[in-house]
């Protein structure tokens, strides 16, 4: 980063204003490259495909967090800076172009060339700026008459509202929970190639990785709901109200992470949204124990990127949550609009939301923030239960055991107990931990058969708990929250309680797809168990959800019968979702494999990745050399994620290649793929994975010959990587 000196004539108060004009030149592509794990390039402006010589389209787009824009602009890059802004995009004709505010003007220059003006009247911070270039068709649609557009690639504009799908419900939403209106002009999402982070919330402009750009019917139970809303609510808290500092970041990630919440809860359902929480939760509890803890507001970071870890999103999000339930919804979300109406278009730090809180609930919240904002880690409890016949009384005891050098020694914890006495509505009891070991003790006419701690499921903690086996049947059936029965399957099917098929079976017809997933993983299946197997093909059939179905599906393949081959040739030649299609293949081959060998032969002439891999996948089960032509061919179409699959399947037809120039020829073109740097960084590694597959198969084998042949193969490719994440990643070769 360079800094710009300027000389002014004369001295100018505070209260005098002036204009500066830079006549510059950026070269952003030549300053040292640097980034993090989150955004993996700091180089602020790329080219896509700049040369049309690979085949990807022609882009330019930018990304701007944490302080790169300054790459390509002249600005005082931090997040507490704010000015309007004007960009003026020449392009070919053929080119669309994008940038944040309103495109107030499109004029013909000379033959060919276009120019674009957009502007931006309303003040948002310099990391927030952006621009894409590309051709792109556009979908557009409305909200409150404010316009709403999709940006995808040609093929996908068929998708684009589905890739999208739910953003004018998701702005209402919005906008209604918090009673604020969406605050800007108008709201652009568009998908680009080669993006350095997941999705960036530029103001009015939002950019996503190609990741998310897929055909409709490869985004059935598999949509992009939660970063769509994550990168919409960003608009509200990281753009209109915007972190002071970096060290502040979970001002915006947090409420960010939590939308995510928020907009589950409000679409599909509390459980739904209290999975999602779980999954975030284990990430910050995993992430503590990979690295540590720190402040969630935390200034004596080592460098600004490393604010991008799960304590600014998946910590600061759990701890709204918790906020939440202690104030109330209505308390919580008056205070948001408090928030945001006292700070909009300016810069934020914690104390502003807990002055704004408190000032709508009346309650003093210092003791929350001090613990939660700027002291580190998180309880780590046990709890015991206690029934006294003779008191008639149960008692509760939670004991903290953090340690006190690395988290508060005593967390505060208000937590509601919920006590059921046989199967009527539990009793409820509020209490507030506030010592490091603390007994509560409640009167009851009998005994409880089960006592919830956390009855609200919403404490971010870890805890060990000492209860009755029989209270965690009872929990399953009759408490009503996801994590009571997450806690009651967990529990039967780690201790193998006797009870655990009876669970299981009752889970199959959980309302939510994670439990009668998990029940299907879990069914203690056997070839002579003749009902179970018919109850995991008729969920194979019939449930609602695909994630459910593919499971079931999978199971399946273990049955070793071939009564359900017709069943499944059924679901391939009607298949609803794509993990259908994989799944019910992938059995079908190991149930009737020459079925599943016509099938595949009939679906050859299909393009969709999912499809290709379901081929590849009964083709590389069966190993046989003639189906080398099928991967040669869909070796160019596959890529991204989808390419470890396919190239696994490639490396065992390869494996069973028997004329040794055959095979070699085949392992030089992986060589040469592996080497091009005009090949994607997926199709890159996968290539040399195969190979070093291959070399330690020619190892066991006893063939070192071939094998040293290969390890020259790996050298070479490794000396012509120019990529150092791929580099650390073929060190373990």
């Amino acid at each position: 980063m360079q800094n710009l000196e300027i000389n002014l004539d004369k001295t100018y108060t505070a209260m005098d204003e002036y204009t500066l004009v830079v006549d510059y030149t950026a070269f952003p592509a030549r300053h040292p490259a640097g980034g993090s794990a989150a955004i993996t390039s700091d180089q602020g402006l790329f080219f896509v495909n700049p040369d049309g010589t690979q085949n990807k389209p022609q882009q330019i787009w930018t990304q701007g967090e944490t302080e790169h824009n300054s790459r390509w602009f002249p600005t005082i890059d931090k997040p507490n800076e704010r000015c309007t802004q004007e960009m003026l995009l020449t392009v070919q004709d053929r080119f669309v172009t994008l940038s944040n505010g309103l495109l107030v003007n499109s004029e013909k220059k000379q033959p060919g060339l276009r120019t674009d003006h957009w502007k931006m009247n309303q003040a948002h911070a310099p990391y927030l700026f952006m621009l894409a270039i590309g051709e792109f068709a556009v979908v557009e649609e409305s909200w409150n008459e404010i316009p709403v557009s999709y940006y995808v690639e040609p093929e996908f504009e068929q998708d684009a509202k589905t890739i999208f799908q739910h953003t004018p419900e998701m702005l209402q939403f919005f906008s209604g929970l918090i009673d604020y209106d969406y605050p800007w002009d108008k709201y652009a999402q568009i998908v680009v190639r080669d993006y350095v982070s997941g999705a960036m919330e530029n103001t009015t402009a939002v950019i996503f990785g190609d990741f998310v750009q897929a055909e409709s019917k490869a985004l059935i139970d598999n949509h992009n709901d939660r970063i769509v809303a994550h990168e919409m609510f960003h608009h509200w808290f990281g753009d209109l109200v915007t972190c002071e500092s970096w060290a502040n970041l979970t001002m915006n990630e947090g409420f960010a992470n939590y939308s995510e919440y928020l907009w589950l809860e409000h679409k599909y359902g509390r459980d739904e949204a209290d999975h999602a929480m779980r999954g975030d939760q284990e990430g910050y509890f995993e992430s503590v124990s990979m690295g540590g803890s720190h402040p969630l507001i935390h200034f004596s970071y080592e460098d600004k990127e490393d604010m991008f870890d799960a304590h600014s999103y998946n910590k600061g999000g759990a701890i709204l949550h918790m906020l939440r339930l202690f104030l109330g919804d209505e308390a919580f979300y008056a205070g948001l609009k408090k928030y945001l109406e006292d700070n909009r278009f300016s810069a934020v730090e914690s104390h502003d939301l807990r002055l704004a809180m408190e000032k709508v609930s009346g309650k003093d919240l210092n003791w929350f923030f001090n613990q939660w904002f700027f002291d580190q880690g998180h309880p780590l409890v046990s709890i015991e239960h206690e029934y006294s016949e003779s008191d008639k009384s149960y008692s509760v005891t939670i004991t903290q055991s953090q340690d006190p050098d690395r988290a508060p020694a005593i967390f505060q914890m208000p937590l509601e107990v919920d006590i059921y006495l046989g199967k009527r509505m539990p009793i409820r009891k509020d209490i507030w931990v506030k010592k490091r070991k603390q007994t509560f003790s409640f009167p009851v006419p009998e005994k409880p058969v089960f006592v919830n701690v956390d009855a609200e499921k919403g404490m971010l903690w870890t805890k060990m708990e000492n209860r009755p086996a029989e209270s965690y049947i009872f929990q399953y059936f009759n408490a009503p929250k996801y994590m009571d029965r997450f806690e009651s399957i967990d529990y039967v099917v780690t201790n193998d309680h006797p009870e655990k098929l009876s669970i299981l079976k009752s889970a199959l017809n959980d309302p939510h797809w994670v439990f009668r997933r998990k029940a299907l993983k879990e069914l203690p299946l056997s070839p002579e168990r003749f009902e179970l197997w018919d109850l995991v093909a008729n969920k194979a059939e019939q449930d609602p959800d695909s994630r459910v179905r593919e499971k079931a599906l999978t199971r399946l393949a273990e049955s070793g019968n071939p009564k359900y081959a017709p069943m499944l040739e059924g679901v391939v030649r009607k298949f609803r979702t794509y993990p259908d299609l994989g799944a019910a293949m992938n059995a079908l081959s190991s149930l009737a494999p020459e079925r599943a060998e016509a099938l595949a032969g009939d679906l050859t002439e299909e393009t969709n990745p999912r499809i290709i891999n379901s081929i590849a996948s009964v083709y590389g089960r069966l190993g046989k050399p003639e189906y080398l032509a099928f991967f040669k061919e869909k070796e160019a179409i596959i890529d991204g994620f989808d390419v470890f699959a396919f190239f696994d399947a490639y490396a065992q037809v390869v494996m069973n290649i028997k004329e040794s120039e055959v095979q070699m020829g085949v392992l030089a073109g992986m060589k040469e793929l592996a080497s091009n740097p005009e090949t994607s960084k997926w199709k890159r590694f996968s290539a040399t994975r195969l190979i070093v597959n291959l070399r330690d198969f020619k190892l066991e084998s006893g063939d070192e010959n071939t094998a040293n042949k290969l390890s020259g193969f790996i050298k070479e490719i490794i000396s012509k990587e120019g990529d150092p994440q791929l580099r650390s990643f073929y060190g373990r070769f």
